[in-house]
């Protein structure tokens, strides 16, 4: 009997080693269930954002594209207006009174007898506000009246300047 109690006794311990084993088995189990579906869900999460990285690029990617187009258009249109400017340069020197003012500009020529205080702040009634050139050939054109104008008024000036100083000469 003593033999068949240890026996009993031993088969216990060992059901219970096992259960306890089984206990730990089913833990251990579980805790990997666990793992294994936070793994899936941060691979996916990590998926998704690849996604997103890469969306993002191919939009980066395609503006940078069209940048790089609107570029090249930029400085194509940039070397036709220098063409055009020089162009309109070459040709006003070689014919400086064949550029025709822009029809929309009324001139007041009426003479007057101004000083220069008055020259620059008069304006005269009947004259059209000057529009914003787009045409580059009315942009220097209208620079170079403004000149001509400048330099009009400068020696008026200076002539104006002449009359009213005395001049005494001494003859020897």
């Amino acid at each position: 009997m003593a033999t068949l109690k240890s026996n009993e006794q031993s088969l216990e311990e060992r059901r219970e080693a096992l259960v306890l084993r089984e206990k730990d088995l089913r833990e251990n189990e579980e805790k990997n269930a666990k793992r294994i579906n936070e793994s899936d869900q941060a691979l996916t999460e990590v998926k998704r954002v690849e996604r997103e990285h890469e969306s993002r690029m191919n939009e980066l990617h395609v503006q940078s594209e069209d940048l790089a187009r609107q570029r090249q258009l930029l400085a194509e249109e940039r070397k036709l207006i220098a063409k055009e400017k020089l162009d309109i340069i070459q040709n006003h020197h070689a014919h400086p009174k064949s550029t025709p003012p822009p029809n929309n500009i009324v001139y007041d020529l009426t003479p007057t007898k101004l000083s220069r205080a008055d020259l620059v702040s008069s304006v005269p009634v009947n004259t059209a506000p000057i529009p914003l050139a787009s045409n580059p050939a009315t942009v220097l054109w209208s620079h170079t009246a403004m000149q001509d104008q400048n330099y009009l008024e400068d020696e008026k000036f200076f002539l104006e300047a002449l009359k009213h100083t005395p001049y005494h000469g001494t003859k020897s």
